[in-house]
């Protein structure tokens, strides 16, 4: 596979197409100081950036859910989640990039100044 990209081969694209987002997730969050929510419009080095970050959000969440159902004793397939070495790279950035509670209500309490 190294052969293949040191050629300039693309292999697999959505792999690829995911490490590029994540090259630019770290970029945004550097520059912007954290990464858990920007807008879906929000585009950075040409990559569309929020909706980047937004779809890989439910499958973090199935991952979570999955990860509990296996921890109960189920029986669970892997379909539809987030492999544990992406949901490092995203939580390395800022653990609070995919929270449980409603989007809104999470920006606005990022937004939100902190009681003195």
């Amino acid at each position: 596979m190294a052969e293949l990209r040191a050629l300039g081969v693309v292999w697999p694209v959505h792999d690829t197409a995911w490490e590029e987002g994540l090259i630019v997730a770290r970029a945004y969050a550097a520059a912007s100081g954290w990464m858990p929510l920007p807008p879906t419009s929000a585009v950075w080095k040409g990559c569309p950036i929020g909706t980047w970050v937004e779809n890989q959000r439910p499958a973090t969440r199935k991952a979570r859910e999955n990860t509990e159902r296996r921890t109960a004793g189920e029986t669970v397939f892997y379909a539809g989640e987030l492999p544990q070495d992406r949901l490092v790279a995203l939580d390395a950035i800022d653990p609070g990039w995919c929270p449980s509670c409603d989007i809104g209500r999470q920006r606005c309490f990022c937004a939100s100044p902190m009681p003195t």
